[in-house]
């Protein structure tokens, strides 16, 4: 089930938003509980065994983790990740890692086919890290197991995050405040990420769907090459952001406060920047449960070294298993290293930092294609039609094909590239200086997004399935 379908949007939510708020306030994390074990298993009964099996896994074992001490507390602590983290590479890595091995060593391809749990990468990680946390003592162990399930269950943001610590929401799992306000501004936060997600993303996502549907497209077609990896670039960023908004919008709705995800990461000046406004929790995960316990940059510039790419080989090989995944994981890596240790950009002059962002954009441009590839032999197609004159070599003959794709696509991505670069919100900014502006603003604002979410459901209802991007990761 996902939240651009009418089954949610018309049968599913209503129901759960209903009985919630009828229910007596000691009863409503436990209709939650039901109503997100409900949401995961939708379609697929089986993944509810999983997820339960990981929620009395971490109950059991943090729990044994809290009372212990020294260093039974620390092996605990290994079991448990280890049956955690040994799920998620079952699961997501096993057909990687055995094909590898299969190609490399002749062994015999004989392991089944295994199905990919929708948002075992996410949950996964809150595991990891309200375990990390309790033997750390940052935390204490949950022992109401309804509690702790919530948590790991909390539908709005069990497929695709944002991935929530848990010492983020523990008071808020028994002591929240639902009120009039915080439903109102959740229900526009959610209606913006529909808005982003069906009118943005779904159109460019037509951009996309025709030049990398076939090879044949692409070839020797230098211009449509770019022009497809610009629309997929704000694709996924609307795609995710929009997911990201609507998650923290229906956890708003509950009384929930989740952290935000997203702070307009296209308008970012270095790439460092970048990763403190894109997919937050994750960057931050990262940093606070790698990149730290494994010495951070606290020691030579070797080390230094060598924990970063650690941590961005691990990041790409979390939003795939596959080598262009990794290779898009460890290009950040090496550019996020050249710009800590040798570029340094935020010190230099104004033009410098100007042709460094303009320089940024582009690589991220080139670069997030990657993970929608399977094969690394794509990759390198892909970018030898973009830096070769092979790929531009009849680009006269190209531009009938680029017009022939763009004539009904180019509001969207005209669109998109300008709230993307932030250009709305520095006009919001400017008018919002005056309080009557401020209100004219938020009136306006709420208005667009009613009328967006008319429109969104009228695509729904006219349109085709069209799941969130980061449901593969």
């Amino acid at each position: 089930m996902v939240f651009s379908s009418l089954v949610f949007l018309f049968l599913f939510f209503p129901t759960v938003v209903a009985v919630y708020y009828l229910c007596p306030k000691r009863t409503r994390n436990y209709w939650l509980l039901v109503a997100s074990l409900f949401f995961y298993g939708y379609g697929e009964p089986i993944l509810i065994a999983l997820l339960l099996g990981e929620i009395l896994w971490n109950y059991f074992l943090g729990m044994l983790i809290d009372i212990a001490q020294g260093k039974l507390r620390k092996f605990i602590l290994v079991v448990c990740l280890a049956g955690d983290l040994g799920a998620l590479v079952w699961f997501k890595y096993a057909g990687f890692l055995y094909g590898n091995l299969t190609n490399l060593f002749g062994v015999a391809d004989n392991l089944p086919e295994i199905t990919l749990p929708i948002g075992i990468s996410f949950y996964t990680f809150q595991c990891v890290s309200y375990a990390t946390d309790v033997c750390r003592k940052t935390v204490k162990a949950q022992k109401n197991l309804f509690h702790l399930g919530l948590y790991i269950s909390l539908f709005p943001q069990l497929i695709a995050g944002p991935i929530v610590r848990y010492r983020d929401v523990q008071e808020q799992i028994t002591d929240r405040r639902e009120g009039r306000d915080a439903f109102i501004n959740g229900f526009f936060r959610f209606g913006a990420g529909l808005c982003k997600k069906v009118i943005l993303a779904d159109q460019l996502g037509l951009i996309t769907g025709f030049a990398f549907s076939d090879r044949m497209v692409l070839e020797h077609n230098g211009c449509l090459t770019l022009l497809a990896a610009i629309a997929f670039t704000l694709q996924l960023y609307f795609d995710f952001s929009g997911y990201s908004d609507m998650a923290i919008g229906l956890c708003g709705m509950f009384g929930f406060r989740l952290p935000e995800n997203f702070a307009e990461p296209y308008t970012a000046r270095t790439a460092t920047d970048f990763w403190r406004r894109w997919h937050i929790s994750l960057s931050t995960w990262f940093r606070d449960y790698v990149y730290i316990p494994l010495g951070g940059s606290r020691g030579t510039t070797l080390q230094t070294v060598r924990n970063m790419l650690i941590v961005w080989l691990l990041t790409g090989f979390w939003h795939g298993a596959n080598w262009p995944c990794v290779i898009w994981g460890l290009a950040w890596g090496i550019l996020l290293i050249i710009e800590k240790i040798l570029i340094r950009p935020e010190s230099k002059g104004k033009v410098f930092r100007g042709i460094y962002r303009i320089f940024l954009l582009f690589f991220i441009t080139i670069i997030t294609p990657f993970l929608q590839m399977d094969q690394t032999a794509q990759a390198v197609a892909f970018i030898r039609e973009i830096f070769t004159l092979y790929g531009w070599s009849a680009l006269s003959s190209q531009l009938p094909a680029l017009w022939l794709q763009l004539h009904n696509e180019w509001a969207y991505l005209l669109t998109g590239l300008l709230i993307s670069l932030g250009f709305f919100h520095r006009i919001r900014e400017r008018l919002a200086g005056r309080a009557v502006w401020n209100r004219a603003v938020g009136i306006a604002y709420r208005a667009l997004v009613c009328l967006g979410i008319v429109v969104s459901i009228s695509s729904i209802l006219y349109g085709s399935y069209n799941p969130f991007l980061y449901f593969q990761f």
